[in-house]
């Protein structure tokens, strides 16, 4: 149930609410930043994760060429803005993007969920702009002891 609570948390957070406008008017958002199958939410201002980024990955529409679909496999991950903007330069495709992602940059993806700083990233994303979710209706901090995302 805590994982399910944090993946309509990160749903809200990247906007999948399937372009339906009043979803996005009822608390979903979508990413400051995207870019083929990428997308980044910045950490807010003022707070310790300003230079930080929830990043998504769409592997799915990396397989069928950037289209997107509803049946999609997305991989979160958080990293600097520094590596966002270093990724976004990458020339060429999608695939050289997570070969930079992950080869040059070190950043897992597979079996890797949220750590515990990237679900403090997405509680203060989420506290920011005012999401509802697991975070504000449990009580507790994604990723504390409580939720046993750790």
């Amino acid at each position: 149930q805590q994982l399910l609570q944090l993946a309509q948390l990160l749903q809200q957070v990247f906007g999948s609410s399937n372009g339906d406008p009043d979803q996005l008017e009822g608390g979903w958002c979508s990413p400051d930043e995207e870019f083929g199958v990428f997308a980044a939410v910045y950490g807010p201002p003022g707070t310790e994760y300003e230079d930080q980024a929830l990043l998504a990955v769409n592997l799915a529409a990396l397989r069928t060429s950037g289209a997107k679909h509803n049946t999609s496999v997305v991989v979160y991950t958080s990293i600097t803005r520094q590596q966002l903007e270093l990724l976004r330069d990458v020339p060429g495709s999608d695939e050289r993007r997570l070969g930079v992602l992950t080869s040059e940059l070190g950043v897992k993806l597979v079996g890797r969920p949220l750590d515990g700083h990237g679900l403090g990233l997405l509680e203060a994303i989420v506290q920011q702009r005012g999401l509802t979710g697991a975070a504000a209706a449990g009580g507790a901090r994604p990723g504390s002891d409580e939720l046993g995302l750790q």
